[in-house]
């Protein structure tokens, strides 16, 4: 049995927003502008196909006046299975509105027919319908992209169909077709201009300017917060600022090219308006940890910024990431018009082509290099800005590498992408780094509800965990946590996350005696604990968990615990336990305290 494999994208989701640049050549044109159709053949019904001036611009064309009749006509010869047909049509009257194409042999099994019950695309096997009408007197202009077995249909740059049918075998020669048609409801009168046939190269070239991180107007700038974290090394854009450059690229390719403040966007702007990026907690949070951007925060500026770029169509560019090489999806992306950022080893480039021998054509923010075979045709995960007219809220979670980090949805199950980033390499010298790896969980678009956060580790470990939990309109809280963890010790946190209104956010670790115990046992086994301390604090706290079970004994219970708090802060102050180790145990202890 014939399968055709049919992908349907919504006319208001998908609008092509910037074309790419596509190595072409023109196989047929015809706009009648001289008042001859001799290119043209009458294949199927009356000849009553001509060229009249219609609204002002000659047009080829017929009036049918009699039911049940269809009219085509074909021209061109077309060499290749790869190609693009442009048209404009102007319906007069009728019902009735159709465009053939792959005519072969006087015949043809592809076929988009308006009537009124919308958009109907006819092939070997039958395509659903689509509720889309064409009104008379408006004159409308097709694409149709004819890439081997697929078929995409746009109206006016929006996409109405995305077909792919297996069973398509290129005969050799095809041509392109104009039909009119009636059926019950005559009579009709169509009138098609301006059809172009191009060849479909091997190859195409989206246009993403190519910006440079050394550019002497931002490259001596201080990247992020480096002075606290670089040390010796340099703290310039220039060294570190590959991933801001490369976002910049792909904002201003999609025409986002002023900040939210009015400000013209560039590595330098953006790096201060992410270093002073501040949200409902007041918290700056356009970098997380050693250097590493804020992918969603970047999302969340391309909304606010959408007034200040009129030019820019939609509600926001969308951020999704995705780990690992995926050449598939990115070729997806690249020929649906969408340049993807690419991280390889100790830098990030802009993937914005395809060349004739389908290598991957890439902007790089720092080197002189063209293609992703110069980084061995290899990268380690991809970072996505999709123009989108939805809702942008996300969970984001980030950890050290060497811990792991599990969310959960309420019944239990793990959710969530998680993809590593890994540090940047000083691009000068090709040694130093940014920092150690990090790892991040990425939750798009969650429901409103509970969710669980799990941390741990194969050897004990001291752990930071921050989460990020943003409203569908871009506002987020973020949460900092910190504990320990090793091989038989799990923390959990409950995370409240509202989609609405991300001041009602909440996180809260959710600690009992057990896991008290087990942080004392691991802070010991670490030494931040001297050996002489860990008995009597592990026989305090066990003593407490006693007491806390009768309920005659829970005030000497609490009791306990405010003296083991002050005893704690007495063995910080004495260095017989580390700083952090006092701060955890502190939390554990208040917490408990809650819990009596």
């Amino acid at each position: 049995m014939k399968r055709i494999v049919i992908f349907i994208i919504a006319l208001s989701l998908l609008l092509i927003f910037s074309s790419p640049k596509a190595f072409a050549s023109v196989i047929f044109q015809d706009n009648f502008d001289s008042g001859d159709s001799s290119q043209w053949t009458t294949v199927q019904g009356p000849n009553l196909f001509q060229v009249a001036n219609i609204d002002g611009s000659n047009r080829f064309g017929a009036l049918i006046s009699s039911g049940s009749t269809i009219v085509d006509e074909v021209a061109g010869d077309i060499t290749t299975p790869n190609y693009t047909v442009d048209l404009d049509i102007l319906p007069i009257q009728g019902v009735d509105k159709n465009i053939s194409f792959r005519w072969v042999n006087n015949a043809s099994q592809y076929e988009v027919h308006f009537n009124g019950e919308g958009a109907h695309f006819t092939a070997p096997t039958p395509v659903p319908t689509i509720p889309f009408f064409l009104s008379n007197g408006t004159v409308y202009h097709f694409k149709l992209i004819l890439n081997g077995p697929n078929i995409k249909v746009l109206v006016d740059g929006n996409q109405l169909f995305d077909v792919t049918d297996p069973t398509y075998v290129f005969s050799g020669h095809e041509k392109v077709g104009v039909r009119v048609s009636t059926g019950a409801a005559y009579p009709t009168e169509v009138w098609f201009d301006n059809i172009v046939v191009n060849s479909i190269d091997p190859g195409v070239d989206l246009n993403v300017p190519l910006l440079k991180q050394t550019n002497p107007l931002w490259g001596s700038l201080i990247y992020d917060a480096a002075s606290s974290w670089a040390g010796s090394k340099p703290k310039d854009i220039s060294t570190w600022g590959c991933s801001l450059t490369s976002a910049v690229m792909v904002f201003n390719y999609y025409g986002i090219n002023k900040l939210p403040n009015g400000i013209g966007l560039t590595p330098g702007t953006l790096n201060k308006y992410l270093q002073n990026d501040t949200h409902l907690d007041a918290s700056k949070d356009g970098y997380i940890g050693t250097g590493y951007i804020n992918w969603v925060e970047l999302s969340n500026i391309s909304k606010l910024a959408k007034f200040q770029n009129p030019g820019f169509l939609f509600d926001a560019l969308e951020f999704l990431a995705k780990a690992g090489q995926d050449d598939s999806l990115l070729t997806q992306d690249i020929n649906d018009g969408h340049p993807d950022i690419l991280q390889v080893p100790g830098h990030f480039v802009v993937a914005k082509g395809i060349d004739s021998n389908n290598k991957f054509l890439i902007n790089d923010p720092y080197y002189n290099r063209t293609s992703l075979s110069d980084y061995s045709d290899s990268y380690l995960g991809m970072r996505r800005f999709i123009p989108a007219n939805s809702d942008l809220s996300y969970v984001v979670v980030m950890t050290q590498d060497g811990v792991s980090v599990g969310l959960k949805d309420s019944l239990g199950n793990t959710i969530g992408s998680p993809v590593t980033e890994y540090p940047i390499t000083n691009p000068a010298t090709g040694t130093g780094d940014n920092g150690k790896p990090a790892s991040f969980i990425y939750l798009p678009k969650p429901d409103s509800g509970k969710y669980s956060l799990d941390v741990s580790s194969t050897s004990v470990t001291n752990y930071s965990v921050t989460v990020l939990t943003y409203d569908a309109s871009g506002y987020h809280k973020k949460f900092v946590s910190s504990g320990i963890v090793g091989a038989s010790d799990t923390d959990n946190y409950s995370i409240i996350f509202d989609k609405n209104n991300a001041r009602n956010d909440s996180e809260n670790q959710n600690t009992n005696f057990e896991t008290t115990l087990n942080d004392i046992s691991s802070l010991c086994k670490v030494g931040e604990i001297k050996p002489l301390s860990c008995a009597g604090i592990l026989l305090e706290i066990k003593t407490a968990q006693n007491l806390s079970k009768n309920g005659k004994t829970k005030t000497a219970a609490k009791s306990l615990l405010n003296a083991v708090n002050k005893e704690l802060l007495a063995l910080q102050k004495a260095h017989v336990i580390a700083d952090d180790a006092y701060n955890i145990l502190h939390a554990d202890t208040q917490l408990l305290l809650t819990l009596i």
